[in-house]
């Protein structure tokens, strides 16, 4: 047959491919003939041949596989042993695999889902290549079939005019091969799929002489379903009713226009099934779905602790607080979670009813204050306006400390503000502030605290008073103590302190009163406490403090009370303290002093209480100097002075109290006391005088002023040393002092 006889053949062919009128399974679909089937094998085989195979497929994906552009691969199994060669075998298994990826892509029932064709596809991929293949492959792949059968009418025509004829009739031997591996009509099925209207395998192989089928393209039935093909009948495809045997497509029905049916005559790679068939589409959209329901109670539990914080006066930006006060008072303080740095910080930014933020002016100056609290109640709560319970309000009934001699006396205050409560801090009993809302006194005396000393008060930058005697705080003064910039009063007696005074202390420049008395510090008094220069009070007493008072202590001019009793003092009493003008009281007494009183001490113009009393060693006379109108007690018994009582204490009009009992005075009491109208105390028992209380003196009890006289009156066995009228003397004494009665 020549050519000009072939292409005739093929064109009378085509168009009984194309029966007019014919119905299409799905619109766009073109029945193609068996014998293009044929033809497309030939030229896949000559191409082989003249070394033109496509490239082995490798497990990376098919798209690497290129045959001529514009062929489908259609058919069935590639003849291996035709050819031999490796470039054969290579392309045979591209084609094949190509094969079983278009019938795995429309392999589908009416019933069937876009996850079974996927499935179905991966599965003959893994069985060609060995290896999965990705889903992107698969769109590549999908789109070069749709590019391949698009072009195949004109590549086709356009081929089938420079074949020779030994190449076209090449094609119809690999055609017939191609029919004899696909068996009896399973393959047929297929190649219907492929391009439409293939004959039957008996009647296919009719034009195929016998030596060109060879052994072992025999087909084998078993080598369909393992290799991704289907059972024919599990599917709906085009009949044989025609007289030349192509295939007849079946009608869509109206009723059956909205159900997905994969192609029955030829393989459109543009169709996609519905997109709720889709594998990835069903995956998007349950993920998306996790989503939203993970978004949605996220966003209700988060109302719904917001609420919590609400309700619970919590505030909103308790993190930044946290930051803001870990940068003012140091991680350091804070990694303890039962300091009362820590407490004071969980309190102000969690539970403090007034929620403060970040941004209030106040809430440093709020969380010191709650501070403080925590810091001074460590072992037990304080004596009263503690925090509210839950069943306390903020107001309570506070236990002002009103005296301390005999014993503490405490005067029930009502109405006032509970600590920690929701009013403004400045309204917490004891805490008063300025116009501006600063804290400037924390006034507490009395109020039983416990714990140590609350130094990081010095982030109150404007507080000037602090006053938290009587209670039991323990611990040594921190050197802190030198950032109260501008403290004025600072008490901290009769608590339970050690250690010595830290000369960090003497840097508040400010401080007016020094109140350390009924401690248990220890050390001496440092020459720098002259750096006080603002100092009036300073209260040592009751201490355990050692050496001599520093004579620098004279340059403090403004320093009006000294009170440095009750200690382990030691050395001269220093003549610098007459340079103090403004000194009212000067308490040395009950320490272990020695030598003389200084005569300066007269010239002070202020000093009108001098107690010097009970310092042994302390002793010589008494200066005259000392002895001039202003002072209104002397307090010098239990010394070692010696001399007459001068005169000159007649002159002393301002004179209170006068104690001079258990000395070495001798002599005379002097007459001139009359002039004492103020006198309310005179005692001078156990001395060496002689000679009668004078009347004058007791002339002075006739108008009730003069309440105590005491003096050696009392007789055993012999005259008194003072013989004292009837109803003069209150305590009658011997000459030893030691025995006495009370008159």
């Amino acid at each position: 047959m020549n050519n000009d006889e072939r292409e005739k053949q093929d064109k009378d062919a085509k168009e009984i491919a194309r029966p007019k009128n014919a119905p299409a399974t799905k619109p766009g679909v073109t029945a193609v003939a068996a014998e293009e089937t044929a033809r497309l094998d030939q030229r896949i085989e000559e191409k082989i041949n003249k070394g033109m195979a496509p490239p082995h497929l490798a497990s990376a994906g098919s798209e690497q596989f290129d045959s001529k552009p514009g062929a489908v691969a259609m058919g069935g199994r590639p003849v291996n042993s035709k050819f031999g060669a490796a470039a054969d075998f290579n392309g045979r298994n591209a084609i094949e695999s190509l094969e079983d990826r278009i019938n795995a892509k429309v392999r589908s029932d009416q019933a069937g889902t876009a996850q079974a064709q996927l499935e179905s596809l991966e599965d003959a991929i893994a069985a060609k290549t060995g290896a999965p293949r990705p889903y992107a492959e698969l769109s590549r792949l999908d789109e070069r079939i749709a590019s391949k059968t698009a072009q195949f009418a004109s590549d086709d025509a356009h081929d089938d005019k420079k074949m020779p004829a030994d190449s076209k009739r090449g094609g119809y031997e690999a055609d017939a091969n191609d029919k004899k591996d696909r068996g009896d009509g399973s393959r047929a099925g297929y190649g219907a799929h492929e391009v439409g209207g293939m004959k039957k395998d008996d009647e296919f192989a009719e034009k195929i002489p016998d030596n060109k089928l060879e052994d072992d393209d025999l087909f084998d039935d078993r080598q369909m379903r393992p290799g991704g093909l289907f059972d024919p009948n599990d599917i709906e495809y085009g009949g044989y009713d025609n007289a030349e045997g192509l295939a007849v497509a079946v009608p869509v029905m109206e009723e059956d226009e909205n159900v997905f049916i994969p192609s029955a005559v030829e393989y459109d790679p543009d169709a996609k099934p519905p997109l709720y068939h889709n594998r990835r589409f069903r995956l998007y959209a349950a993920l998306s779905l996790f989503i939203v329901v993970v978004l949605a109670v996220g966003f209700g539990v988060g109302m719904s602790l917001g609420k919590d914080d609400d309700a619970g006066g919590r505030s909103q930006g308790a993190l930044d607080i946290e930051e803001l006060v870990t940068r003012v008072i140091g991680a350091d303080l804070l990694e303890d979670p039962l300091s009362p740095y820590a407490k004071a910080l969980r309190w102000v930014a969690y539970s403090d009813p007034m929620a403060l933020t970040p941004d209030d002016p106040n809430l440093m100056q709020r969380y010191i204050a709650a501070y403080f609290y925590y810091a001074t109640s460590e072992s037990r709560p304080w004596g009263s306006c503690n925090p509210p319970g839950e069943e306390d309000d903020e107001i309570c009934e506070y236990m002002r400390l009103m005296s301390i001699a005999p014993e503490l006396v405490r005067t029930p205050v009502p109405g006032s503000v509970r600590w920690l409560s929701q009013e403004p801090e400045c309204k917490w009993v004891g805490i008063f502030c300025d116009e501006f809302s600063q804290i400037r006194s924390i006034d507490l005396n009395g109020m039983n605290f416990t714990g140590s000393f609350p130094e990081g008060l010095h982030h109150l930058p404007f507080l000037q008073t602090l006053a938290i005697g009587y209670g039991e705080i323990k611990g040594t003064l921190p050197t802190e103590i030198a950032k109260f910039k501008h403290l004025i009063n600072f008490e901290v007696h009769y608590n339970l302190m050690t250690g010595s005074i830290p000369s960090e202390l003497f840097a508040t420049r400010n401080l007016q009163r020094l109140n350390l008395a009924g401690n248990l510090l220890e050390g001496s008094i440092q020459s720098s406490i002259a750096r006080l220069g603002d100092l009036k009070g300073l209260y040592l007493f009751e201490n355990l403090l050692t050496g001599p008072i520093p004579s620098e202590i004279g340059t403090m001019k403004s320093l009006t009370f000294i009170r440095a009793q009750r200690n382990q003092l030691n050395g001269t009493i220093p003549s610098e303290l007459a340079n103090i003008q403004l000194m009212d009281t000067l308490w040395l007494h009950e320490n272990d002093f020695s030598g003389t009183l200084p005569s300066e001490l007269g010239s002070t113009v202020i000093l009108g209480d001098l107690r010097v009393h009970s310092n042994g060693k302390l002793g010589g006379d008494i200066p005259e100097e000392i002895y001039r109108d202003g002072f209104w007690r002397y307090d010098i018994y239990n010394c070692n002075f010696t001399g007459t009582l001068s005169s000159k204490i007649g002159e002393v009009s301002s004179l209170i109290t006068f104690r001079a009992q258990n000395n070495r005075f001798s002599g005379a009491i002097p007459s001139n006391v009359n002039a004492l109208t103020n006198l309310q105390t005179f005692s001078v028992s156990g001395n060496d005088l002689t000679g009668p209380v004078p009347e004058e003196l007791c002339g002075l009890r006739s108008n009730a002023v003069l309440v105590e006289v005491e003096a050696d009156c009392l007789a055993e066995g012999a005259e008194a040393e003072n013989v004292c009228s009837e109803g003069c003397c209150t305590l009658c004494c011997d000459a030893t002092g030691t025995n006495c009665l009370a008159a």
